[in-house]
């Protein structure tokens, strides 16, 4: 599927090859043939308003999430999106039709990706609800009978279809293995459905009805054990996972340098320029963006700039007009 938009200033390296535009909507694939089974699909979540981050920061991770949709969709996947609300009350505000005022989930809806609200799980607080439902949703009815489902962080925007391309059909594939000494990294997991549910140890045969319902089925037993909570109990799970690792694949972290665009160089003593018009120019391949913290009135700050710049290579002048007055709207206006 393409847009009319023009592709004049889009990113034209190898790993740039066979992208898609047009992401403002669906693929014609997920589409016909239903977002659960073909499309190759991809699943995040958020709460709303200021999250702590494990490095001591604070960020909006609902901010990214229209932008972060169209990367994935770029390369062919199609997105769920869960937000975890506060409470009953506040979900029932997230699902009207204004969406209690959060852009992100009103621009989400109108780029037709599917958005599950949710109150948070029995016992768990809405950060630790949002860390688990991720790999939960494989029980939910919108991705039972998926045949590649990747779990991933919500300021993550991947940009080389080729190394996602290295994922093995029928088995769970961990991507950049060993970029932590002992634990798996959340940015990138994926496998079939039913796969995951394996490793998840969900016995029941038929789809559960809400996230928070998964988030107990699975993870009832899990304690809050900080920000690495998912990190830790995915990899304990995949490890005591029967199929480890026979029925398993790894795609190791890039051994050349800079092979990730990172928040860490922007700024004004960061190299960030430097790094994002050498990947511009085909001199070194980039697999993703780690997006820089968005904050509402920070317009045209080091966040705001970088991640203009990183969208302006990525989408056709139609998509990108969209997204870059989402941006706008949000961080300016």
């Amino acid at each position: 599927m393409s847009s009319d938009g023009s592709t004049r200033d889009m990113l034209r390296c190898p790993e740039a090859q066979d992208v898609r535009t047009g992401v403002l909507l669906p693929s014609a694939d997920a589409k016909q043939h239903g977002y659960s089974t073909r499309a190759p699909r991809v699943v995040w979540a958020f709460t709303v308003g200021d999250a702590q981050h494990g490095g001591g920061h604070t960020s909006r991770y609902d901010l990214p999430a229209p932008i972060v949709a169209a990367a994935w969709r770029r390369l062919g996947y199609e997105p769920l999106v869960i937000v975890v609300a506060e409470d009953e009350q506040h979900a029932a505000r997230l699902r009207s039709r204004n969406a209690d005022g959060i852009g992100a989930v009103v621009e989400l809806r109108a780029m037709h990706v599917k958005v599950l609200v949710t109150v948070p799980a029995k016992g768990k607080s809405p950060g630790q609800t949002g860390q688990l439902v991720r790999m939960a949703a494989v029980v939910l009815d919108d991705l039972w009978d998926a045949e590649a489902v990747v779990v991933t962080d919500a300021d993550m925007m991947p940009l080389s279809l080729p190394y996602f391309l290295q994922a093995r059909p029928h088995k769970m594939t961990v991507f950049n293995y060993g970029i932590l000494p002992d634990q798996f990294a959340m940015c990138y997991l994926q496998a079939p459905a039913s796969i995951w549910r394996d490793v998840l140890g969900f016995r029941g045969g038929q789809p559960l009805v809400s996230p928070s319902a998964a988030v107990e089925a699975i993870f009832a037993e899990t304690g809050e054990d900080g920000w690495g909570t998912d990190q830790i109990v995915i990899t304990e799970r995949i490890k005591q996972w029967s199929g480890w690792p026979a029925r398993s694949h790894t795609v190791d972290v890039p051994t050349w340098q800079h092979w990730r665009l990172d928040r860490m160089d922007v700024g004004p003593a960061g190299a960030f320029d430097e790094r994002v018009e050498k990947w511009s120019s085909c001199e070194v391949p980039a697999t993703d963006f780690h997006m820089p913290y968005l904050w509402h009135g920070d317009c045209h700050g080091a966040a705001h700039n970088a991640t203009s710049r990183v969208m302006r290579r990525l989408f056709d002048s139609h998509d990108l007009a969209r997204l870059s007055g989402y941006l706008w709207r949000e961080m300016c206006a």
